[in-house]
Protein backbone atom coordinates (compact mmCIF):
# COMPACT_ATOMS: atom_id res chain seq x y z
CA UNK A 1 0.00 0.00 0.00
CA UNK A 2 2.83 2.40 0.84
CA UNK A 3 4.41 1.98 -2.60
CA UNK A 4 1.02 2.47 -4.26
CA UNK A 5 0.41 5.71 -2.37
CA UNK A 6 3.90 6.92 -3.26
CA UNK A 7 3.19 6.32 -6.94
CA UNK A 8 -0.13 8.22 -6.75
CA UNK A 9 1.66 11.08 -5.02
CA UNK A 10 4.36 11.05 -7.71
CA UNK A 11 1.95 10.83 -10.65
CA UNK A 12 -0.12 13.77 -9.38
CA UNK A 13 2.90 16.04 -9.83
CA UNK A 14 2.21 16.30 -13.57
CA UNK A 15 -1.47 17.15 -13.01
CA UNK A 16 -0.66 19.85 -10.47
CA UNK A 17 2.14 21.29 -12.60
CA UNK A 18 -0.23 21.49 -15.58
CA UNK A 19 -2.72 23.42 -13.46
CA UNK A 20 0.16 25.67 -12.46
CA UNK A 21 0.33 27.01 -16.02
CA UNK A 22 -2.65 29.20 -15.18
CA UNK A 23 -1.80 32.42 -13.36
CA UNK A 24 -4.02 31.68 -10.34
CA UNK A 25 -2.18 28.38 -9.77
CA UNK A 26 1.31 29.51 -10.69
CA UNK A 27 2.79 28.37 -7.38
CA UNK A 28 0.88 25.10 -7.22
CA UNK A 29 3.39 23.04 -9.16
CA UNK A 30 6.42 24.30 -7.25
CA UNK A 31 4.77 23.93 -3.87
CA UNK A 32 3.57 20.43 -4.64
CA UNK A 33 6.98 19.42 -5.97
CA UNK A 34 8.72 20.57 -2.77
CA UNK A 35 6.25 18.52 -0.74
CA UNK A 36 6.66 15.50 -3.02
CA UNK A 37 10.44 15.79 -2.97
CA UNK A 38 10.50 15.92 0.84
CA UNK A 39 8.23 12.87 1.15
CA UNK A 40 10.37 10.90 -1.31
CA UNK A 41 13.55 11.70 0.62
CA UNK A 42 11.99 10.68 3.95
CA UNK A 43 10.40 7.57 2.44
CA UNK A 44 13.78 6.39 1.15
CA UNK A 45 15.87 7.50 4.11
CA UNK A 46 13.71 6.08 6.87
CA UNK A 47 13.09 2.66 5.32
CA UNK A 48 13.56 -0.16 7.80
CA UNK A 49 16.30 -2.81 7.53
CA UNK A 50 15.13 -5.77 5.49
CA UNK A 51 13.07 -3.71 3.05
CA UNK A 52 15.75 -4.01 0.39
CA UNK A 53 18.41 -6.72 -0.08
CA UNK A 54 21.40 -4.35 0.28
CA UNK A 55 20.55 -2.43 3.46
CA UNK A 56 22.26 -4.76 5.95
CA UNK A 57 25.36 -5.01 3.76
CA UNK A 58 25.58 -1.24 3.61
CA UNK A 59 25.28 -0.89 7.39
CA UNK A 60 27.94 -3.55 8.05
CA UNK A 61 30.34 -2.02 5.54
CA UNK A 62 29.76 1.57 6.69
CA UNK A 63 30.20 0.68 10.36
CA UNK A 64 33.42 -1.12 9.46
CA UNK A 65 34.83 1.94 7.68
CA UNK A 66 33.84 4.16 10.60
CA UNK A 67 35.66 1.90 13.06
CA UNK A 68 38.65 1.70 10.70
CA UNK A 69 38.66 4.99 8.78
CA UNK A 70 41.93 4.11 7.10
CA UNK A 71 39.97 1.68 4.95
CA UNK A 72 38.40 4.63 3.13
CA UNK A 73 41.81 5.38 1.60
CA UNK A 74 43.47 1.96 1.57
CA UNK A 75 40.55 0.20 -0.12
CA UNK A 76 39.45 3.38 -1.94
CA UNK A 77 36.12 1.76 -2.74
CA UNK A 78 33.50 4.45 -3.34
CA UNK A 79 35.25 6.98 -1.05
CA UNK A 80 32.58 9.62 -1.58
CA UNK A 81 29.94 7.31 -0.15
CA UNK A 82 32.00 6.05 2.79
CA UNK A 83 33.55 9.47 3.41
CA UNK A 84 30.13 11.12 3.64
CA UNK A 85 29.04 8.49 6.16
CA UNK A 86 32.18 9.00 8.23
CA UNK A 87 31.73 12.78 8.39
CA UNK A 88 28.07 12.53 9.41
CA UNK A 89 28.84 9.81 11.96
CA UNK A 90 31.54 11.99 13.55
CA UNK A 91 28.83 14.63 13.94
CA UNK A 92 26.68 12.00 15.75
CA UNK A 93 24.10 11.99 12.97
CA UNK A 94 22.14 8.68 12.86
CA UNK A 95 22.17 6.26 9.95
CA UNK A 96 18.65 7.17 8.87
CA UNK A 97 19.68 10.79 8.29
CA UNK A 98 22.68 9.60 6.27
CA UNK A 99 20.33 7.64 4.01
CA UNK A 100 18.11 10.73 3.74
CA UNK A 101 21.11 12.81 2.63
CA UNK A 102 22.03 10.21 0.01
CA UNK A 103 18.42 10.17 -1.26
CA UNK A 104 18.37 13.99 -1.32
CA UNK A 105 21.51 14.14 -3.49
CA UNK A 106 20.16 11.50 -5.88
CA UNK A 107 16.70 13.04 -6.23
CA UNK A 108 18.04 16.58 -6.53
CA UNK A 109 20.27 15.46 -9.39
CA UNK A 110 17.28 13.79 -11.06
CA UNK A 111 15.37 17.05 -10.73
CA UNK A 112 18.23 19.10 -12.19
CA UNK A 113 18.62 16.67 -15.09
CA UNK A 114 14.89 16.95 -15.86
CA UNK A 115 15.10 20.74 -15.97
CA UNK A 116 18.19 20.57 -18.19
CA UNK A 117 16.22 18.56 -20.76
CA UNK A 118 12.65 19.91 -20.65
CA UNK A 119 10.78 23.06 -19.66
CA UNK A 120 7.77 23.66 -17.44
CA UNK A 121 5.30 20.83 -16.94
CA UNK A 122 7.29 18.58 -19.29
CA UNK A 123 10.19 18.71 -16.82
CA UNK A 124 7.85 17.38 -14.13
CA UNK A 125 6.78 14.59 -16.46
CA UNK A 126 10.41 13.68 -17.17
CA UNK A 127 11.12 13.62 -13.42
CA UNK A 128 8.08 11.36 -13.03
CA UNK A 129 9.36 9.00 -15.73
CA UNK A 130 12.87 8.85 -14.27
CA UNK A 131 11.54 8.15 -10.79
CA UNK A 132 9.05 5.59 -12.06
CA UNK A 133 11.94 3.69 -13.57
CA UNK A 134 14.62 4.29 -10.95
CA UNK A 135 13.25 5.45 -7.58
CA UNK A 136 12.78 1.98 -6.10
CA UNK A 137 15.87 0.55 -7.77
CA UNK A 138 18.28 3.42 -7.08
CA UNK A 139 16.97 5.27 -4.04
CA UNK A 140 15.85 2.31 -1.95
CA UNK A 141 18.22 -0.46 -3.11
CA UNK A 142 21.33 0.41 -5.16
CA UNK A 143 21.82 3.78 -3.53
CA UNK A 144 25.52 4.24 -4.38
CA UNK A 145 25.01 3.74 -8.09
CA UNK A 146 21.79 5.77 -7.89
CA UNK A 147 23.71 8.84 -6.75
CA UNK A 148 26.53 8.18 -9.21
CA UNK A 149 24.31 7.84 -12.28
CA UNK A 150 22.21 10.88 -11.33
CA UNK A 151 25.27 13.11 -10.83
CA UNK A 152 27.14 11.78 -13.87
CA UNK A 153 24.12 12.27 -16.16
CA UNK A 154 23.78 15.88 -14.99
CA UNK A 155 27.50 16.48 -15.47
CA UNK A 156 27.49 15.07 -19.00
CA UNK A 157 24.56 17.22 -20.10
CA UNK A 158 26.11 20.29 -18.47
CA UNK A 159 29.42 19.72 -20.27
CA UNK A 160 27.55 19.34 -23.56
CA UNK A 161 25.88 22.70 -22.95
CA UNK A 162 29.18 24.45 -22.25
CA UNK A 163 29.83 23.72 -18.60
CA UNK A 164 33.43 22.85 -17.89
CA UNK A 165 35.26 22.46 -14.62
CA UNK A 166 32.22 22.74 -12.38
CA UNK A 167 30.49 19.96 -14.32
CA UNK A 168 33.71 17.93 -14.36
CA UNK A 169 33.86 18.24 -10.56
CA UNK A 170 30.33 16.85 -10.35
CA UNK A 171 31.40 13.93 -12.53
CA UNK A 172 34.39 13.20 -10.29
CA UNK A 173 32.04 13.27 -7.31
CA UNK A 174 29.85 10.74 -9.12
CA UNK A 175 32.88 8.50 -9.62
CA UNK A 176 33.58 8.65 -5.89
CA UNK A 177 30.15 7.14 -5.23
CA UNK A 178 30.36 4.32 -7.77
CA UNK A 179 33.05 3.49 -10.32
CA UNK A 180 30.56 2.19 -12.91
CA UNK A 181 30.04 5.71 -14.28
CA UNK A 182 33.62 5.55 -15.60
CA UNK A 183 31.81 4.39 -18.74
CA UNK A 184 30.83 8.02 -19.33
CA UNK A 185 34.48 9.12 -19.40
CA UNK A 186 35.11 8.50 -23.14
CA UNK A 187 31.88 10.33 -24.02
CA UNK A 188 32.77 13.26 -21.76
CA UNK A 189 36.18 13.39 -23.43
CA UNK A 190 34.59 13.49 -26.89
CA UNK A 191 32.03 16.13 -25.89
CA UNK A 192 34.72 18.22 -24.22
CA UNK A 193 36.56 18.40 -27.55
CA UNK A 194 33.54 19.14 -29.69
CA UNK A 195 31.52 15.98 -30.31
CA UNK A 196 27.85 16.81 -30.97
CA UNK A 197 26.04 13.79 -32.43
CA UNK A 198 26.26 10.89 -34.89
CA UNK A 199 24.50 10.66 -38.22
CA UNK A 200 21.77 8.12 -38.79
CA UNK A 201 24.10 5.61 -40.47
CA UNK A 202 26.06 5.09 -37.25
CA UNK A 203 22.94 5.01 -35.10
CA UNK A 204 21.77 2.04 -37.15
CA UNK A 205 25.17 0.35 -37.48
CA UNK A 206 26.16 0.41 -33.80
CA UNK A 207 23.09 -1.50 -32.51
CA UNK A 208 23.33 -3.93 -35.44
CA UNK A 209 26.96 -4.68 -34.59
CA UNK A 210 26.16 -5.08 -30.89
CA UNK A 211 23.58 -7.74 -31.66
CA UNK A 212 25.99 -9.51 -33.99
CA UNK A 213 29.00 -9.41 -31.68
CA UNK A 214 27.22 -10.38 -28.47
CA UNK A 215 28.28 -14.02 -28.74
CA UNK A 216 31.87 -13.20 -29.68
CA UNK A 217 32.39 -10.80 -26.77
CA UNK A 218 31.91 -13.69 -24.32
CA UNK A 219 35.32 -14.98 -25.41
CA UNK A 220 36.94 -11.81 -24.07
CA UNK A 221 35.33 -12.07 -20.64
CA UNK A 222 38.18 -14.19 -19.32
CA UNK A 223 40.61 -11.33 -19.94
CA UNK A 224 38.56 -9.06 -17.69
CA UNK A 225 38.39 -11.30 -14.63
CA UNK A 226 41.58 -9.81 -13.25
CA UNK A 227 39.80 -6.47 -12.75
CA UNK A 228 38.65 -6.50 -9.12
CA UNK A 229 35.36 -4.66 -9.60
CA UNK A 230 34.39 -6.83 -12.59
CA UNK A 231 35.58 -10.19 -11.28
CA UNK A 232 32.42 -11.11 -9.28
CA UNK A 233 30.31 -10.59 -12.40
CA UNK A 234 32.54 -12.83 -14.52
CA UNK A 235 33.87 -15.60 -12.28
CA UNK A 236 30.51 -17.02 -11.21
CA UNK A 237 30.41 -15.42 -7.75
CA UNK A 238 27.21 -13.51 -8.58
CA UNK A 239 25.65 -16.44 -10.48
CA UNK A 240 24.89 -14.37 -13.56
CA UNK A 241 22.77 -15.62 -16.45
CA UNK A 242 21.85 -14.45 -19.93
CA UNK A 243 19.21 -11.73 -20.14
CA UNK A 244 16.36 -11.81 -22.62
CA UNK A 245 16.23 -9.02 -25.17
CA UNK A 246 12.52 -9.63 -25.62
CA UNK A 247 11.61 -7.84 -22.40
CA UNK A 248 8.87 -5.24 -22.59
CA UNK A 249 11.21 -2.41 -21.62
CA UNK A 250 13.85 -3.32 -24.22
CA UNK A 251 11.29 -3.65 -27.02
CA UNK A 252 9.63 -0.32 -26.14
CA UNK A 253 13.00 1.47 -26.21
CA UNK A 254 13.95 -0.21 -29.47
CA UNK A 255 10.63 0.80 -31.05
CA UNK A 256 10.96 4.40 -29.82
CA UNK A 257 14.51 4.80 -31.11
CA UNK A 258 13.62 3.18 -34.43
CA UNK A 259 10.78 5.68 -34.85
CA UNK A 260 12.99 8.63 -33.91
CA UNK A 261 15.87 7.65 -36.19
CA UNK A 262 13.63 6.88 -39.16
CA UNK A 263 11.07 9.69 -38.90
CA UNK A 264 12.23 12.55 -36.65
CA UNK A 265 16.01 12.60 -36.50
CA UNK A 266 16.56 15.11 -39.32
CA UNK A 267 14.17 17.57 -37.65
CA UNK A 268 15.87 17.39 -34.26
CA UNK A 269 18.29 19.87 -32.73
CA UNK A 270 21.90 18.88 -32.11
CA UNK A 271 21.18 18.45 -28.41
CA UNK A 272 18.18 16.21 -29.04
CA UNK A 273 20.30 14.11 -31.40
CA UNK A 274 22.89 13.76 -28.63
CA UNK A 275 20.21 12.44 -26.29
CA UNK A 276 19.24 9.88 -28.95
CA UNK A 277 22.91 8.89 -29.34
CA UNK A 278 23.17 8.26 -25.58
CA UNK A 279 20.02 6.15 -25.55
CA UNK A 280 21.25 4.14 -28.56
CA UNK A 281 24.54 3.50 -26.75
CA UNK A 282 22.68 2.15 -23.70
CA UNK A 283 20.53 -0.10 -25.85
CA UNK A 284 23.55 -1.34 -27.79
CA UNK A 285 25.62 -2.12 -24.70
CA UNK A 286 22.70 -3.98 -23.16
CA UNK A 287 22.47 -6.14 -26.29
CA UNK A 288 26.24 -6.62 -26.51
CA UNK A 289 26.44 -7.86 -22.91
CA UNK A 290 23.17 -9.81 -22.90
CA UNK A 291 25.09 -13.00 -22.02
CA UNK A 292 25.60 -11.53 -18.52
CA UNK A 293 22.47 -10.13 -16.89
CA UNK A 294 24.29 -8.13 -14.20
CA UNK A 295 26.51 -6.26 -16.64
CA UNK A 296 23.82 -5.92 -19.31
CA UNK A 297 21.24 -4.41 -16.96
CA UNK A 298 23.82 -2.19 -15.26
CA UNK A 299 24.82 -0.63 -18.57
CA UNK A 300 21.14 -0.18 -19.44
CA UNK A 301 20.73 1.69 -16.14
CA UNK A 302 23.77 3.89 -16.79
CA UNK A 303 22.13 5.37 -19.86
CA UNK A 304 18.61 5.11 -18.47
CA UNK A 305 18.04 8.83 -17.88
CA UNK A 306 18.64 9.43 -21.57
CA UNK A 307 16.08 6.75 -22.45
CA UNK A 308 13.51 8.65 -20.43
CA UNK A 309 14.58 11.92 -22.05
CA UNK A 310 13.99 10.44 -25.50
CA UNK A 311 10.43 9.56 -24.49
CA UNK A 312 9.87 13.26 -23.78
CA UNK A 313 11.75 15.12 -26.52
CA UNK A 314 9.48 13.69 -29.21
CA UNK A 315 6.50 15.58 -27.74
CA UNK A 316 7.41 18.82 -29.54
CA UNK A 317 6.68 17.12 -32.85
CA UNK A 318 3.06 16.36 -31.82
CA UNK A 319 0.00 18.58 -31.92
CA UNK A 320 -1.40 19.72 -28.59
CA UNK A 321 -4.14 17.07 -28.38
CA UNK A 322 -1.69 14.37 -29.39
CA UNK A 323 0.70 15.62 -26.72
CA UNK A 324 -1.92 15.10 -24.03
CA UNK A 325 -2.73 11.60 -25.25
CA UNK A 326 0.96 10.76 -25.43
CA UNK A 327 1.57 12.14 -21.92
CA UNK A 328 -1.27 9.93 -20.62
CA UNK A 329 0.38 6.95 -22.29
CA UNK A 330 3.68 7.82 -20.60
CA UNK A 331 1.97 7.86 -17.21
CA UNK A 332 0.71 4.36 -17.98
CA UNK A 333 4.22 3.26 -18.99
CA UNK A 334 5.57 4.82 -15.82
CA UNK A 335 3.10 2.79 -13.78
CA UNK A 336 4.29 -0.44 -15.41
CA UNK A 337 7.93 0.42 -14.76
CA UNK A 338 7.31 1.50 -11.17
CA UNK A 339 5.23 -1.45 -10.06
CA UNK A 340 7.54 -3.94 -11.76
CA UNK A 341 10.38 -2.57 -9.60
CA UNK A 342 8.38 -3.02 -6.37
CA UNK A 343 8.92 -6.77 -6.78
CA UNK A 344 12.53 -6.13 -5.69
CA UNK A 345 11.57 -4.86 -2.22
CA UNK A 346 9.65 -6.18 0.75
CA UNK A 347 6.56 -4.55 2.23
CA UNK A 348 7.45 -1.07 3.39
CA UNK A 349 8.15 -0.28 7.02
CA UNK A 350 9.83 2.76 8.56
CA UNK A 351 12.69 2.89 11.04
CA UNK A 352 13.48 5.97 13.12
CA UNK A 353 16.56 4.66 14.92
Amino acid sequence: MAYFLMFIFLSLSELVSSAGRHFSYRYAGKTYFVLLFSVMVIFAGFRAPGIDPDYSNYIEWLHSTYDNPGEIFTQFKDPGFTGLYFVLKVLCIPDTIFFCVVAFISLQAKSVFSKYIMNGAWAYLLFFMICSRFYIVHDLIQIRVGVAISLASCALVSIYRGGRFGALSVYLLALSFHLSVIMFAPIIFMVWFGFRFLNRFWLILIPALSFGLSGAIVLLSGQLRSIERLAPYLNGEYQTTAVSLFSFYFIVRLALLSFIVSALYRKMSDFERFLVFMSVMGLSLQALLSWNDSLSLRFAELFGFFDMACFLVVTRFFEKKSQMLYATGLVGLGALLYFSSTKLVAEYAASFS
